[in-house]
């Protein structure tokens, strides 16, 4: 084969299994793309789409997590073409860490139900948050990212979350900079931004991401003086 012609080949065998792989990406569709398990309730339930309408797809789920008393049931499952399961999750309580949340991870596996043709059985894996909240913490989540504390000097910006839940941003911006490398912060925790021109930088944005899935409305913060 000429050189040209297998350059062509190769291309193609690329994009065949780009295809594929994109289809398999593609096919899954979690009912939510975060998870709140409220401490004390039996199990709560994640339903799992298969937008297929040709392959089944096979499912294994697990939490990422030190304890070895999280269930997930199936754990193992195939979904038809167009076909709906239902993973239940259970994290029985501990009666640790009631004055915080905590987060786990929740995987979803997806790969092809049947032998493939293919000469790559892709596999593609969700990840989304699983956060485990105390009773008492079941009100006031949704406006805990309105409490965040801007603060620092020299050439650092110190933001602090004073609130016993996780903080996850949609967007982040200090004045018109955009901040790509601050994606949550834990309970009672604070992170630190490095800013190149000192303090000429003094007002903060964000917009947080809500239980729902859905993002927060913009809020604006000036920055404190003094460190």
């Amino acid at each position: 084969m000429s050189l040209p012609g297998w350059l062509k080949m190769r291309a193609l065998t690329g994009v065949f299994l780009l295809i594929n792989c994109s289809l398999t990406s593609a096919a899954i569709q979690l009912q939510q793309t975060r998870l709140v398990y409220p401490a004390g309730e039996p199990s709560i339930a994640l339903a799992i789409k298969n937008k297929d309408s040709t392959q089944a797809v096979a499912i294994n789920s697990w939490v990422e997590s030190d304890r070895r008393d999280i269930s997930i049931l199936p754990a193992r499952v195939i979904i038809e073409p167009m076909g709906e399961k239902k993973i239940t999750i259970s994290i029985p309580d501990d009666g640790k860490d009631r004055h915080r949340e905590r987060l786990y991870w929740l995987n979803v596996k997806a790969a092809p139900g049947v032998k493939s043709a293919a000469p790559l059985a892709m596999t593609v894996i969700n990840r989304i948050k699983l956060f485990y909240r105390p009773k008492k913490l079941f009100s006031g989540a949704d406006n805990a990212y309105r409490k965040l504390t801007i603060g620092g000097c020299s050439k650092q910006l110190i933001i602090k979350n004073p609130t016993p839940y996780y903080i996850s941003f949609y967007s982040l911006k200090i004045d018109k900079q955009e901040i790509t490398d601050v994606r949550m912060i834990a309970p009672y925790e604070s992170v630190v931004v490095s800013q190149t021109d000192g303090t000429r930088h003094t007002r903060v944005y964000w917009q947080a991401i809500l239980d729902t899935g859905f993002h927060s409305p913009i809020l604006a913060k000036k920055k404190s003086a003094g460190c």
